[in-house]
């Protein structure tokens, strides 16, 4: 050994003699389990990572770790002096499915004084990835003994297929009796929280009406048990510019019988929708008269609005029927609608000399003789509430209700009672102990114990019951009891901690934005607190007015 100065066989170098030495380098990952690129990883197989060094051990959280798709970790166990950090629990594996892990490097730290924060580069894949086994299907059977296998053959990347068209997914199975749920992602297959079609035949094929968005990143998932396979490479929605539905779209006069004064007017209001019955922006409207120059026509709006409305007055001077067309955006609609003009001095309705109120498909309306309130459609009928408790699961006060002539209130036909809103309350009728839940189309379905009840309406359930006067109870169906803690179809849920609402839908849960709970007229009060215990399967999330969803009759 050389010092520098003097050469010698040997020469020692004590503890007390030798300055402090530090371990500078960073720690690294040495190995993980699955290894990178590992195949036919079993689905309970542990997970864990090796270091290069003792860690911080407090540093290693659910957070550092990325996973995609996500699976839920169990408890962290570290051994060989903090080497080691293994989860022998966690969420088991989907079958055939590439999981990405990705560690956080900034946030896992070496226990060594000196040594700072993970370097990755040069060890370890990061993110790295593996490959699950096949699972085997639930359904059993077939396959001639081959192993369970999910495939989707279509779409599998590099297709084009325009918003609004119709494709077949297509998939292949060997081995699975399962019926097929069917998702989609924009995010290139990370997330899948759009609801294709649940519990389909398994008969290799869905016929699917693209949703009209734009989007280069997308990808089908298609599930029969604990299989899943999505789309290889990512496939492309182009948007297509919607055209009038001659079907969805309305013509509606309030009122449809006017004094031929010249002066007294009916609004006449269109609205314009697409094939979906989703309202059309920005398309110019016109309307004429049968009876031509006889009439005048006001245009009050005729380029739609984001509520897809135009609007016009009509008038008239000479006595008669007039019967309008619309065309809308250059498309005829076989929609009409007539207005009676009436000789001066003639019966009307509303009565003669008497100013109608405009109404819009929509509004709420009574008499100033009468306490009834009556929901306005949009096949020109009225449609009363049965009580006040039936009002309020649909509004939250009186507050906007439009106060007509009785004149003009009996020139409106009846239409159908309103029924309970879906989901709101529970129902029953004084003859009857039974309670019952609401679905749409005033599908009635028996709680059967207060426990079931309890787990769905809270504690206090028995204030959401309402009675139904007995001779409304005819316009109610009965369907199946609820024998499961599942809401009924309509329920508003909340879990337990958290703020965001869903809507219930079957089997599925569909997130609600802000500007959803507003558009679909959602009341706060109507929002049931659920247990985590109970879920659902992710639905469509609900970011606008849906007419299934808020039709009152």
């Amino acid at each position: 050994m050389t010092d520098g100065t003097n050469t010698a066989a040997s020469k020692t170098i004590t503890s007390a003699s030798s300055p402090a030495f530090t371990d500078g380098a960073n720690p690294v990952v040495a190995s993980t389990s699955p290894a990178d690129g590992a195949t036919s990883v079993a689905l309970d197989a542990s997970f864990s990572i090796t270091f290069s060094e003792a860690m911080t051990t407090t540093d290693i959280t659910t957070t550092t770790l990325g996973r995609s798709p996500t699976f839920a970790l169990g408890s962290a166990v570290w051994s060989s002096g903090n080497t080691v950090v293994t989860y022998a629990s966690h969420d088991a594996w989907a079958g055939l499915q590439i999981y990405t892990i990705d560690l956080v490097q900034g946030s896992i730290n070496s226990a060594a004084a000196g040594d700072s924060t993970l370097d990755n580069s040069a060890i370890v894949a990061d993110p790295y990835t593996f490959t699950t086994v096949a699972a085997s299907s639930g359904g059993g059977g077939g396959g001639g003994g081959l192993p369970a296998s999910m495939t989707v053959t279509a779409p599998n990347g590099g297709e084009s297929w325009a918003g609004g068209s119709s494709h077949n997914i297509t998939w292949s199975a060997t081995g699975v009796t399962d019926t097929v749920n069917l998702y989609y992602s924009l995010d290139s297959g990370i997330n899948f929280p759009y609801t294709i079609a649940t519990n389909e035949t398994n008969d290799g094929s869905y016929a699917w009406t693209v949703p009209n968005i734009t989007s280069s990143t997308v990808k089908v998932k298609a599930v029969a048990g604990s299989l899943n396979d999505i789309s290889d490479s990512n496939f492309a929605i182009t948007y297509t510019t919607p055209t009038v539905s001659v079907a969805n779209s309305t013509i509606v006069a309030s009122p449809t019988s006017v004094v031929a004064n010249g002066t007294s007017f009916s609004i006449i209001t269109v609205t314009v929708k697409d094939a979906a019955s989703v309202p059309l922006s920005g398309k110019v409207v016109t309307l004429a008269s049968s009876r031509g120059s006889s009439d005048t026509i006001t245009t009050v709006t005729g380029t739609t609005g984001a509520d897809g409305k135009a609007t016009f007055n009509v008038y008239s001077s000479t006595a008669g029927t007039s019967t309008y067309t619309v065309t809308a955006a250059g498309t005829v609609l076989t929609s009409t609608v007539s207005v009676v003009f009436t000789a001066v001095g003639a019966p009307t309705t509303p009565g003669a000399g008497e100013t109608p109120t405009a109404l819009s498909v929509g509004d709420l309306i009574k008499s100033p003789l009468s306490t009834s309130v009556y929901y306005y459609g949009s096949d020109n009928k009225r449609h009363v509430f049965p009580n006040e408790k039936t009002y309020k699961s649909w509004y939250v006060d009186f507050s906007g209700i439009k106060s007509v002539t009785a004149s003009q209130l009996q020139g409106i036909a009846l239409g159908a009672n309103v029924k309970v809103r879906p989901g709101t309350v529970l129902v029953k009728i004084q003859t009857d102990p039974k309670v019952y839940a609401v679905e749409p189309g005033g599908l009635l379905r028996w709680v059967p114990t207060e426990a079931r009840a309890t787990t769905l309406y809270g504690s206090a359930w028995a204030t959401k019951i309402i009675d139904v006067p007995v001779i409304f109870w005819v316009d109610y169906t009965f369907g199946s009891d609820i024998t499961t803690d599942q809401h009924p179809t309509g329920a508003l849920i909340q879990y337990t901690g958290t703020t965001d609402k869903y809507y219930i839908q079957g089997a599925e849960r569909r997130l609600i934005s802000t500007a959803g709970f507003t558009a679909n007229k959602f009341l706060l009060s109507n929002v049931l607190s659920a247990p985590t215990t109970i879920s659902y399967t992710l639905g469509t999330p609900i970011t606008a007015e849906e007419t299934a969803l808020t039709r009152i009759y």
